[in-house]
């Protein structure tokens, strides 16, 4: 989703009929485009708004920047370039993930799907795991006692794997620890029951 603190990319500008409409909506706008002269006229149609114009390959061309949101309105390439094209545009993705985290920051997650070892997480469009260990303080015997799908919640990263392109996140980290209220409700003396569990 494109917004005013995002920069983009737009593969295949052409004359920038679709940019003049994304440029107002985000931080920087960027197009490339292979054809010179179509590149001349992006510049003459968007002169008004100084968005970058690069004439080049897209697919060979090595960026500098990193953007938030990359998207093409090309429908004519063929098979193995369209492959090409959306592995780079993956990695562009996820090195700009990457570069955009830390272990120890709390981020906004989306529950996508689960299984019996964990949760799979959507942040920013990556897929991060949240074991089911790290869901609750007491334990849970399946993901939905404590998560909804698409309920976005907040959730602490616990470990990045970019060589393997995993990162590890946590529920309970964010919540009450049961044992810190224990001094609040009772004192030295007490008798209380209590389950045995293991």
């Amino acid at each position: 989703t494109v917004t005013k603190e995002k920069s983009v990319l737009e593969i295949g500008v052409g004359t920038g009929r679709l940019a003049v409409q994304v440029i107002p909506n985000c931080k920087q706008f960027t197009g490339i485009d292979i054809s010179p002269k179509t590149i001349m006229r992006a510049e003459e149609h968007l002169s008004v708004h100084s968005p970058i114009l690069i004439c080049a390959d897209f697919l060979s061309y090595n960026f500098s920047e990193r953007f938030e949101v990359i998207y093409s309105s090309l429908t004519f390439l063929h098979i193995q370039e369209k492959q090409k094209a959306l592995e780079k545009i993956k990695a562009q993705k996820e090195a700009e993930f990457f570069g955009s985290i830390q272990e120890g920051d709390v981020v906004l997650g989306t529950p996508v799907r689960f299984a019996a070892f964990g949760a799979f997480i959507d942040v920013n469009g990556f897929d991060c795991l949240a074991h089911i260990s790290d869901l609750s303080w007491t334990g849970c015997k399946e993901c939905s006692d404590v998560l909804e799908l698409g309920k976005q919640v907040e959730f602490k990263i616990l470990k990045i794997d970019e060589e393997n392109k995993r990162v590890s996140i946590g529920y309970k980290q964010l919540q009450p620890k049961p044992w810190d209220a224990i001094a609040e409700r009772y004192n030295v003396g007490d008798v209380v029951k209590g389950n045995v569990v293991r």
